[in-house]
């Protein structure tokens, strides 16, 4: 998806107290078993899988069905458990044997069913119109992980100056019955009273949901029978741990539920699991991590509480559990809680991190060996998706109606895949299908068979090498499906990590522009970096404000370097012209640049456009219009005249651009932003900064 560039340096300590960027995977496997109240005996199979965007507003799907008994008529998401039949509450448009799509618009209690395995994909046919096939959306695994850091800034409406500060996570696991949750606090300023869940989004206060139990600093449990809106309540951050002090009695501690769609890990830190000789202490813990969206960083938090001895040092250690290991990464501390990250390690640290293989250690005076330890335990599953066409073969791209869905889950402490796939529409015979190692854009050797069973495979990968967990964790292995005329394989999916998001390290468009040359239009544009991007379709709005697609530029796959593209519009007649372009994901998420205006056959106006959003914080955008090739400089300076920015000085081409300016380093207030060309011309506008 596209990002703003200049919103890359976003400090990562406001990502766990201010937004989410989290993705929930649900997948289905399609059978007539599964129709109710009476299974239908039938050869038809399907595969689909679907993705809860980051805002919780939009679930975006792919379906592959085949082998059905009679013609498709119809498909749509139903309302009922697994065995039950349930009514209709979003349609299903399918083009040939596959569907892609997203359903938006849908009420926050769709939100609790999708998680207690409430909604199911319903294939209709001209035979069976109550559904030929039938498959309930699972989510992968069964919990979604929340993180929480606890300090006074974030009580309200008055923040607490305290020393105090807390690590906590929570677990929302099984069919959406049960919260698991685990809390640790230090430096309370006075006794403690009491803990709870409250409701309310960050920065508003909210009344009482749940009591909280502490024995001492540590607080480990779980929460069941609450009501269905508050599984919506939790998964849109409306929930927070809060810690009330006789001197604090709304609260001295607080801490938002923020949902981490990245690979999440969690400990409970005691003396039990220190080895070979478990300690006897009153010491505990609890710690998170979370894994970066390009496997390059680990992020923690860590606090711990009622130690022994004095602290003299704590540590990531390589060693599974039972077993002791050397230190392989040091945690810094700040009192009794560490936040930090992890950077440069290599990459067989990941399948270690996915085998549960490193652990947190709290060393001491008296147990210099580590009092209280855990390992750094996976949140359940890790899940992949997948989809199949022609285009994604390389080196030469394959012509082809035949499509596929796939999905894979890294399970079993990293020892098995389980993978399901379902493809339509080959052009001639089915040979063979394998997983191939590779990323996308390089053709890879052959890693595994898959069997298929007509049109479906359900299989599982184990006895797979070490590395294939870092191969598979890089999106460097991918499904090739062969046949007879195309021998190299006729469709390729690259696995894809599901939580790839939305906003982690999406495509990050820098500048988008249109350049005019005789009766030609050519737009250019370049990215910072890129994940998981097919490519763009250049689209053009005719006369009757219609957007068509008008070309196809192949995107690098995966890249955190520069990349620039362009296009050539040819043989326009005179007139006004409008672009834009939708930037595609392997996995079918699709999101549109800004839209760039061009004129032929008279010469545009110099003009400079209203800053939007205006006002805004950080980032902004400013388009504006050049009559002719020149130098352009535009600045940005405050309310007292002195400049405070340069945003651009370069010679452009006649045309329409775009830039963005990210108010880095300035306060609050009223901005003049000017341009000026080299033939003398200026104009001048005023923004707004509100932070």
């Amino acid at each position: 998806m596209f990002k703003n560039f200049f919103c890359i340096l976003v400090v990562f300590l406001l990502l766990f107290s201010a937004q989410s960027f989290s993705q929930i995977l649900f997948t289905a496997k399609l059978d007539g078993n599964q129709e109710t109240p009476n299974p239908v005996v039938t050869t038809a199979t399907g595969t689909a899988w679907a993705v809860l965007s980051p805002d919780m507003t939009t679930l975006t799907y792919h379906v592959t069905y085949a082998q059905l008994d009679s013609t498709f008529t119809a498909s749509h998401f139903h309302l009922a458990p697994a065995g039950v039949g349930g009514g209709v509450v979003q349609a299903i448009t399918f083009t040939g044997n596959t569907a892609s799509g997203q359903w938006t618009g849908f009420a926050d209690s769709i939100l609790a069913k999708l998680l207690k395995q409430e909604i199911y994909v319903n294939i209709h046919s001209a035979k069976y119109p109550g559904g030929e096939i039938r498959g309930q959306l699972i989510p992968v695994d069964d919990a979604i992980g929340f993180t929480a850091m606890l300090d006074g800034s974030q009580e309200t409406p008055n923040p607490i100056v305290t020393n105090a500060k807390g690590t906590g996570w929570a677990v929302l696991k099984d069919d959406g019955s049960e919260i698991e949750y685990s809390v640790t606090i230090a430096g309370l300023s006075s006794n403690f009273t009491a803990s709870h869940f409250h409701n309310a989004p960050a920065g508003v206060t909210g009344g009482v949901v749940h009591p909280i139990t502490f024995s001492d600093s540590t607080s480990t449990g779980s929460w069941t029978g609450f009501s269905e809106n508050m599984i919506s309540e939790l998964i849109k951050n409306n929930l927070y741990f809060n810690v009330h002090t006789t001197n604090n009695p709304g609260g001295e501690i607080r801490g938002q539920l923020i949902h981490q769609g990245e690979i999440m890990f969690n400990a409970r830190l005691e003396g039990n699991n220190e080895t070979p000789n478990p300690i006897t202490t009153d010491g505990n813990g609890t710690a998170w991590a979370v894994l970066s969206a390009d496997k390059s960083t680990l992020y923690y938090n860590v606090t711990y509480a009622q130690l022994d001895s004095q602290f003299t040092a704590a540590h990531l250690h390589l060693a599974p559990e039972g077993v002791t290991g050397g230190v392989i990464h040091p945690i810094t501390f700040t009192g009794n809680s560490a936040s930090g990250s992890w950077v440069g390690f290599a990459d067989s640290i990941l399948a270690k991190l996915v085998k549960e293989h490193i652990y947190v250690n709290i060393h001491s005076v008296k147990n210099p060996g580590g009092e209280i330890r855990d390992q750094l335990h996976n949140v359940d599953g890790i899940g992949f998706t997948v989809w199949l066409d022609g285009s994604q073969e390389t080196p030469n791209p394959i012509t082809t109606d035949a499509k596929g869905t796939g999905w894979a889950v890294l399970k079993d402490t990293a020892k098995s895949i389980d993978h399901n796939i379902t493809i339509a529409g080959l052009s001639s015979n089915f040979t063979a299908a394998h997983f191939h190692n590779a990323p996308a854009g390089v053709t890879g050797g052959v890693v595994q068979p898959i069997t298929f069973s007509d049109s479906s495979s359900n299989g599982t990968w184990t006895g797979f090498a070490q590395n294939f967990i870092s191969e598979l964790l890089k999106n460097r292995l991918y499904f090739n499906v062969h046949t007879t005329n195309n021998p190299g394989g006729e469709i390729r999916g690259q696995i894809i990590f599901s939580n790839i998001v939305s906003g982690n390290i999406p495509v990050e468009l820098i500048s988008f522009n249109a350049s005019v040359k005789d009766n030609s239009i050519t737009l250019s544009w370049t990215t910072a970096t890129e994940i998981n991007n097919r490519g763009f379709e250049i689209q053009r709005r005719n006369e009757n404000n219609t957007w068509l697609t008008i070309g196809f530029i192949h995107g690098k796959g995966t890249s955190t370097e520069v990349q620039s593209y362009s296009f050539i519009d040819e043989n326009l007649i005179p007139g006004k012209y409008s672009y834009r372009l939708k930037q595609v994901d392997f996995d079918g998420r699709f999101e549109y640049s800004n839209i760039v205006n061009v004129k032929i056959g008279s010469p545009l106006s110099f003009e400079l456009s209203q800053n939007y959003p205006n006002p805004f914080n950080p980032t902004t955008t400013i388009n504006f219009t050049l009559p002719e090739k020149t130098n352009v400089n535009l600045k940005v300076y405050n309310i007292l005249g002195s400049q405070v920015a340069e945003v651009l000085n370069e010679v452009k081409d006649a045309g329409s651009y775009s830039v963005n300016f990210k108010a880095q380093g300035l306060s609050s207030g009223i901005y003049i932003y000017k341009i000026s060309t080299g033939s003398g011309k200026e104009i001048s506008r005023k923004m707004t900064l509100l932070k």
